[in-house]
């Protein structure tokens, strides 16, 4: 019997709130597709014996905090995204990301945006756990137009390079820490099922800000705010 691989690098809020544990790779893409869409993970044969995969997560409402980690350098593959946005953050390592029409490497300061319906590949290298936020379509695209004031014409595509560097991107690492943080802490005003839509609705906008898209630009939300 193999002793547990122990996952690398869980935030501390996320530490308690395990959603699974297994060596075996089918039941891994099975149990990453129930978080995300349908899932196909390859793992080259030599590294077969060694492999484990783990989530461990947190949904508050229309938000989801999940951290991936495989313990093999893996191949994922996604057919088609399912009716949510997702930011995919990876903690060390890289993947390279094929996605939409895309190829770029994924890194920890370069993220992965996916958008509804898109196909995705993810080559991962060893050692590449991703903190990973999936936010639902209907409450993202919800939030849009009542920032707008009006529908949107097309469905809502994020362009998948998501630079986590530039001064801007603080805004989303702000936002990111505030929901750890409730998360985190026992008495905060999320453990008590308060806030949570103020939060969410904080990393929407961030996303929604700091994102190019098909269907806003930063200059047209501040209009509408103001």
């Amino acid at each position: 019997v193999r002793r547990k691989v122990r996952p690398r690098g869980v935030p501390p809020a996320l530490a308690d709130s395990e959603i699974f544990y297994t060596e075996n790779i089918h039941e891994a893409s099975a149990m990453i597709g129930r978080a995300l869409a349908q899932t196909r993970i390859t793992v080259d044969r030599n590294c077969v014996g060694r492999f484990a995969a783990s989530m461990h997560g947190v949904r508050l409402r229309n938000v989801s905090m999940l951290y991936l980690d495989l313990s093999v350098p893996a191949t994922v593959d996604i057919p088609a995204a399912g009716k949510y946005f997702a930011v995919h953050m990876p903690m060390s390592g890289s993947a390279e990301c094929h996605h939409d029409g895309h190829v770029f490497e994924a890194n920890p300061i370069r993220a992965l945006v996916t958008s509804p319906g898109k196909s995705l590949t993810m080559q991962l290298d060893d050692a590449s756990p991703q903190l990973l936020f999936r936010i639902e379509e209907a409450a993202l695209v919800d939030y849009l137009v009542r920032l707008r004031g009006r529908r949107l014409s097309e469905a809502l595509v994020f362009h998948p390079e998501f630079d986590l560097t530039s001064e801007a991107a603080m805004r989303w690492h702000a936002a990111v820490q505030l929901l750890h943080t409730e998360v985190y802490h026992k008495g905060s005003l999320v453990q008590h099922g308060q806030g949570i839509g103020g939060i969410e609705e904080l990393l929407m906008n961030s996303l929604l800000h700091l994102q190019p898209s098909n269907s806003v630009s930063y200059t047209h939300l501040r209009a509408h705010e103001t």
